[in-house]
């Protein structure tokens, strides 16, 4: 009896030992994992704060985008551009936020609840994409319409320059109608005695003095009044014979031209012979050749005729 009693003694320390040790070793690991769980919790924290916060951020930049948009400062390819950056990083966040959960860094409820946040923005996001296609709309028919405009100006602007042209192909042909005309010429030598001789070939010191005349046809487009006419006497030598001291230039053709005679005339659209004294200049002698007489009116050579000296 004695030496049984103390083995049954041992055993049920041991046993005891055991559930302690057991028991210690249960608390162990119920203390490691409640550790574990709560640090898990506050990585969970974290990366919902995280996320929570990025999402905000976006949420931010597209009310500010509001603004960017009505600017009309601001090009349009320039806006899509920065709504096609917010859209990107709208769906950067629907991706991290996937990882997220696949990773078991955040819990379904909260990848629900994010993604709750990102399609309040995808919302917006398509709105002003609707806005901008509503701009670019409106653009592109402002651009038909500015190009039917320009055309339309180039239709007026062809029509304007073919009037401009008629027109001034009118004035001209009314200025050109305007112009008298002179002819057929008559030349006269004058004697000392007053006597006039009409001919068109004269002898070598037969042309002391001579008298020029022409007839200035009838002309309804002209107008009435004064009109100084200018006489070009030309020797053989292409050179105008004047007498320094009583003639003087014309304009003719946008030049200063010389003259050796000149009369006033009162026109009044109606045919009148003109008459022009000639006297051969004190320093000149006529020469043989041929001799042109060329007659000016408001600038206007019009007519011409010759005489020749034997």
């Amino acid at each position: 009896m004695s030496s049984e009693q103390p083995k049954g003694i041992n055993t049920g320390r041991i046993i005891s030992i055991v559930l302690i040790a057991a028991l210690a070793a249960l608390v162990v690991v119920f203390y490691i994992r409640g550790n574990n769980y709560k640090n898990t919790l506050a990585e969970r924290d974290t990366e919902v704060g995280e996320m929570t916060f990025e999402i905000e951020n976006l949420e931010q930049d597209l009310d500010e985008y509001k603004v960017d948009l009505e600017n009309k400062d601001l090009a349009l390819e320039e806006k899509e551009r920065m709504l096609a950056e917010k859209e990107q990083q709208l769906i950067d966040k629907q991706k991290k936020i996937d990882q997220l959960v696949k990773s078991g860094k955040i819990s379904q409820q909260d990848a629900e609840r994010l993604r709750g946040k990102v399609e309040q923005l995808e919302y917006y996001i398509k709105k002003y994409q609707a806005e901008i296609d509503e701009l670019k709309t409106q653009l592109a028919q402002k651009e038909v319409q500015i190009a039917e405009m320009g055309g339309k100006i180039d239709t007026i602007s062809g029509k304007l320059s073919e009037t401009n042209r008629k027109l001034d192909e009118t004035s001209f042909k009314l200025e050109t109608a305007k112009i008298l005309n002179a002819r057929p010429f008559y030349f006269y030598r004058t004697k000392v005695s007053g006597k006039e001789i009409q001919e068109t070939s004269f002898r070598e010191g037969q042309l002391d003095g001579m008298k020029i005349c022409f007839d200035i046809n009838q002309n309804l487009a002209a107008d009435r009044g004064s009109k100084d006419i200018f006489v070009q006497v030309i020797g053989p030598d292409n050179k105008v014979i004047r007498e320094e001291s009583k003639s003087g230039f014309f304009k003719a053709n946008g030049e200063d031209l010389a003259y050796s005679s000149k009369s006033t005339i009162n026109y009044d659209r109606e045919a009148m012979k003109v008459c022009i004294n000639f006297d051969k200049p004190a320093s000149y002698d006529y020469t043989k050749g041929d001799y042109r007489v060329i007659v000016f009116c408001e600038g206007y050579d019009i007519g011409n005729s010759k005489f020749s000296v034997k």
